[in-house]
């Protein structure tokens, strides 16, 4: 009787170790499996195209974008109307700074993008607005409105009324195409062309 029941009990260890061997597998490969996609908020290394238009109470200008970001750190070439061309600006969520002929700015993100557009776009939250999120690392949202697939549309933040206006679908993931903001008399609006992901195949 002991033998018998020394017998099942290894025959259920086995299918149990099975069992867990095959959920690992599925977990570390992901192709295929729609479940096992790392969601949005976790994929911290991107790059977009996007034309940005950003209005004051006295003036309007059209910026064209490339947004690469690395975790907190980001890299952004602007081309248009800045009175100088081309820029070229690196920063994290503290500090960013832009070399200006032979000079070197250096400014809070928010004060660097009010040299160079006329209103201070908050530029790390703005790095989670482009994906369809609410920062985690500013003041909680408010009047939030999501479709009824879940996407979120309006919301307040940072200061500024945010319209997410419409999507599209890069891989498997559904990301803003265009997104509107409004501070008072100041306002921007970023239309997003390309998307690519680094650390997943979404744009492949």
């Amino acid at each position: 009787m002991n033998n018998h029941l020394l017998l099942w009990v290894g025959a259920l260890l086995i299918m149990l170790l099975s069992g867990c061997a095959t959920t690992k597998y599925q977990a570390i490969n992901v192709d295929g499996f729609e479940s096992a996609k790392p969601s949005l908020s976790e994929l911290d290394i991107w790059q977009i195209n996007a034309k940005l238009g950003v209005r004051t109470a006295t003036d309007a200008q059209s910026i064209r974008m490339l947004w690469q970001q690395q975790g907190e750190e980001y890299q952004l070439r602007l081309n248009g109307p800045l009175g100088f061309g081309t820029a070229f600006v690196v920063g994290d969520s503290d500090q960013a700074e832009i070399q200006k002929g032979g000079q070197l700015i250096t400014a809070s993100p928010q004060q660097l993008a009010m040299q160079l557009t006329g209103i201070p776009l908050p530029i790390t939250a703005l790095s989670w607005w482009v994906k369809g999120l609410i920062s985690p690392n500013h003041s909680a949202a408010t009047d939030i409105q999501r479709a009824q697939t879940g996407q979120l549309e309006n919301f307040q933040q940072a200061g500024w009324q945010i319209s997410i206006l419409s999507y599209s679908q890069t891989g498997p993931y559904w990301t803003p195409k265009k997104i509107a903001g409004r501070q008072g008399e100041l306002s921007f609006k970023l239309v997003i062309s390309d998307w690519q992901f680094s650390n997943n195949r979404a744009a492949e």
